[in-house]
């Protein structure tokens, strides 16, 4: 890679700066737990959506868009509610935008 910049005329980290300017800065932070009992995250979820009726507030965090890939499906950013991604029945997937421009996506993976 850094010889393809040198050739360009940039060094690597020249290049790092041109995204940062273009795209913004991206962090991530993953964070896995492990649940021994499906029940367990059945009702973890079930209150994470509390009948349809998300949260509106992680902590401090304003949560300002929501969406929720397990069936039927539901996102906050559409008109009809209805997202534009897959959905599942088989298993949990909720992403929470915040006023910061960061996502908190929980998900179930088997």
């Amino acid at each position: 890679m850094a010889n393809y910049y040198a050739r360009q005329g940039r060094s690597v980290v020249q290049h790092l700066q041109y995204l940062y300017e273009t795209y913004g800065h991206f962090v991530t932070n993953n964070y896995y737990v492990f649940v021994d009992e499906p029940s367990k995250t059945n009702t973890i979820f079930k209150r994470l959506r509390n009948e349809g009726h998300y949260w509106a507030r992680l902590g401090d965090l304003r949560i300002t868009a929501i969406r929720d890939l397990t069936s039927p499906g539901w996102d906050s950013e559409t008109a009809d509610g209805k997202t534009s991604l897959p959905t599942s029945g088989g298993s949990h997937m909720i992403t929470y935008k915040v006023r910061t421009a960061a996502r908190l996506r929980l998900c179930v993976c088997c």
